[in-house]
């Protein structure tokens, strides 16, 4: 039976204690809650001064501080300080069992800075719960100014390595960082270039004055492969991001002498290295809220949880995936996507490569082949509407909208989906739907067929785009995509985005001048949740809201599971060489994914560009809950036939691809489970030239499994509550291997 949390004070310090975890915070005159220790391994997880790090400027100065204590304003414009006086502490019982302790205190900017902000530090200990917690509030209390925040970086602090012994720490060196969930990004808007990072690359400055991870995650795995943890932030109301990197911290040894007094954080001499963790802090100029410090503001960070975790980066991701499905964010239990076509890859995009309009003959002879290769719904790329982003439907061109519906399910037995544009291409609608620039002109859209972005926040465009969807659902459309919704202002723009970054101006919208992130993406929910509210039935896939696909600038979970929020994340783009997407490693990142995360994704790929072993499609297939297809047209091609067989076994096998569980064996080896069923398909990949043999062991309790009633591709065995089996995978192939699927039809 676990220990049950517990407080206790004495000395100046304040522990709060159960099983698992043990803090002490020092509240003799300042907050210091410098001690973390793991109970069960007998291990510090932070052992130095807690990070309260702090710089603020008067609103307006044009200043900027990018180290600490360094600004390019005149002197005294911005007050540094990383220390808070001690105010008071509250334990009260958590709902479930366990200790929740409250913290207040005042920062100290000295002589010079404001007296009026302050801290309320929280930390939750669940008695029967693993995990430790713990979050940040600010509030500028009675405060009569406006602060810029020019720097935030809030933290505890581990020791990775000892100036002093000249020593690496509790096996610091066989240590690393993990972001979650994506390590790499190969091929991404952002490469970063490695999948981990070890203590050695957190020395600050390490690499030409850039400080490593330098990025933000959703999550962090902080392993030397054999036990770790997992160190997850958890944010609905904001976009924000978990913090990882290294810091000099002047030693114990040197506090006291003459060079405290020229101690450089950034050129350490004889200074510890520490790992720099939780907390809170800014990246990519999120959370929003904490950019200024108002009259009476109040900033309320996410929760930081960290989990003890036991094996690799793999196993954390794993337990990620736990946090967030106690968040809900769920694959639903019944969830059945239809098989996609789309018709883009043979009929081409005017907006795209110039191809011509589609006309109805050639979208009922793609129908056709959809039909004939066992699609379940006909997805309409651009183009289908008046003018790209109109969002009304192009009846002069393709006929009334029910009228397709209806043709495409009774003649082709296939429902019908569109993607959507946010933006548009037409610079004659309502003026106040447009992003307008500081001059107030239009925020134009470049390239081929330039339009307008238009702003999310204005209710004007909103009211406008919620109409229009409404009427295609209520034609019978069943799938929407959310997609050309990007939102990238300068402030966070990267060089390979300058172009299209942007901000909107217009003060007549309502909204923050300029507009923000949280603002846009808010906008476009609210019209998502419209269109739910009175079409729940309606799939919709939302592309990110920062930069419309490629999802780095914000949680994959933000906004999803909210009411009536969408249901699906978008595959990051690997529609386009989707085969040589996979042989590269690219794609590999959806195996990170499905690790990491339950909401079900959508992708539709180019199948022509696949082999004949269909090595693509079911890579796609298996880590894409929701799946598109396209880009063959010839019955008698090779490339054809093998599509439609392996649509033939997914349409047979399509539960367990859809809401089947994921259990990730390897990158290479993945299994989906259907356990109420005791049920289970094995998909196995060969990206090399040669046969490889692949050996799989697994717990049947994880999969399910409790009797073998039949078998398909391999000879399982089910010995001391272990599947096992050993196959041989053929050259640039997959395999499955099914498990007790006879009963599926």
């Amino acid at each position: 039976m676990a220990e049950l949390a517990g407080v206790t004070a004495r000395d100046g310090v304040v522990e709060l204690k159960n099983r698992y975890w043990l803090l002490r915070v020092g509240v003799d005159g300042w907050l210091d809650p410098s001690y973390l220790f793991d109970v069960e391994r007998n291990r510090p997880v932070a052992d130095e001064a807690y990070a309260y790090e702090l710089a603020l400027a008067p609103k307006g100065d044009s200043g900027f501080t990018g180290r600490r204590g360094q600004t390019s304003g005149p002197a005294g414009d911005v007050v540094t300080t990383n220390r808070v006086r001690f105010r008071g502490w509250a334990a009260s019982d958590l709902p479930q069992g366990g200790k929740e302790v409250r913290f207040t205190g005042r920062f100290d900017f000295g002589l010079l800075g404001p007296t009026d902000i302050e801290i309320e530090h929280v930390f939750r200990l669940p008695d029967t719960e693993p995990w430790f917690e713990e979050q940040i509030r600010l509030r500028h209390r009675f405060g009569r100014d406006v602060h810029e925040v020019r720097n935030i970086r809030f933290g505890f602090r581990k020791t990775i390595f000892d100036r002093d012994s000249q020593s690496w720490l509790h096996g610091a060196d066989r240590q690393t960082v993990v972001p979650v969930p994506h390590r790499r990004r190969w091929g991404q808007i952002v490469d970063h270039r490695v999948a981990s990072y070890s203590m050695s690359d957190l020395v600050p400055g390490n690499w030409s004055g850039d400080n490593l991870p330098g990025r933000g995650a959703e999550a962090w795995i902080w392993s030397d492969g054999v036990a770790g943890y997992l160190i997850a932030k958890y944010n609905q109301e904001e976009m924000e991001f978990s913090l990882a990197d290294g810091e000099f911290v002047l030693a114990p040894s040197k506090r006291a002498d003459k060079y405290y007094q020229t101690f450089n954080s950034q050129i350490a001499g004889g200074a510890n290295t520490c790992f720099r963790f939780a907390g809170a802090g800014r990246y990519n100029t999120v959370p929003e809220a904490v950019h200024d410090l108002g009259c009476d503001a109040a900033i309320e960070f996410g929760a930081t949880r960290i989990y003890p975790i036991e094996g690799d980066w793999q196993e954390g991701y794993k337990t990620y995936k736990g946090f967030l499905l106690e968040k809900r964010h769920r694959c639903p239990p019944d969830f059945d996507p239809p098989l996609h076509w789309n018709e883009l890859y043979n009929l081409g995009w005017r907006g795209g490569d110039n191809a011509p309009l589609q006309e109805l003959p050639a979208l009922y002879a793609e129908a056709a082949i959809a039909q004939d290769i066992g699609a379940e719904a006909f997805y309409f790329d651009p183009v289908w509407d008046v003018i790209e982003g109109s969002s009304i439907w192009d009846e002069e061109r393709l006929g009334p909208l029910a009228e397709f519906v209806r043709t495409m399910r009774d003649r082709y037995g296939l429902k019908t989906s569109l993607h959507l544009m946010m933006h548009t291409k037409n610079l004659a609608e309502d003026p106040r739907i447009y992003r307008r620039r500081q001059d107030g002109s239009i925020d134009a859209w470049p390239g081929l067929y330039s339009g307008g972005r238009i702003c999310a926040a204005s209710p004007v465009w909103q009211q406008m785009k919620i109409e229009r969807l409404l009427k295609l659902a209520d034609a019978g459309v069943t799938f929407m995509m959310f997609d050309f919704n990007a939102y990238v202002p300068p402030q966070v723009s990267r060089k390979w985005i300058e172009a299209n970054s942007s901000a909107c101006w217009d003060p007549g919208h309502g909204h923050a001048v300029p507009l923000t992130l949280q603002e846009h993406a808010d906008g476009l929910l609210k019209v998502i949740q419209a269109v739910k509210r009175r079409y729940p039935n309606v799939l919709i896939e939302s592309h990110d809201r920062v930069t419309s696909g490629m999802q780095d600038f914000h949680p994959l979970y933000f906004q999803h599971g909210l009411p009536d929020s969408f249901d699906e994340n978008w595959g990051f783009e690997y529609m386009w060489d989707s085969f040589m997407d996979l042989l590269s490693g690219k794609a590999l990142s959806l195996y990170e994914y499905n690790l990491a995360y339950d909401i079900p994704l959508y992708l539709h790929i180019h199948c022509g560009q696949d082999n004949d072993k269909m090595l693509a499609f079911w890579w796609y297939a298996s880590t894409c809950r929701h799946l598109g297809i396209g880009g063959v047209k010839d019955p008698a091609s090779p490339l054809y036939q093998a599509l439609k067989r392996a649509v033939a076994t997914y349409r047979r096998l399509k539960a367990f691809f859809t809401r089947g569980r994921f259990i990730g064996i390897e990158p290479l080896v993945h299994c989906h489970a259907l356990p109420e069923e005791g049920s289970a398909v094995f998909v196995l990949f060969n990206l090399g030239s040669e046969p490889i043999t692949r050996k799989v062991e697994i717990s049947a309790s994880e999969v399910g499994v409790t009797a073998l009633r039949s078998v398909k591709n391999a000879d399982v065995c089910l010995e001391d509550g272990r599947l096992s089996f050993t196959v041989e995978v053929g050259p640039l192939s997959p395999l499955l291997v099914e498990i007790n699927t006879g009963d599926q039809a």
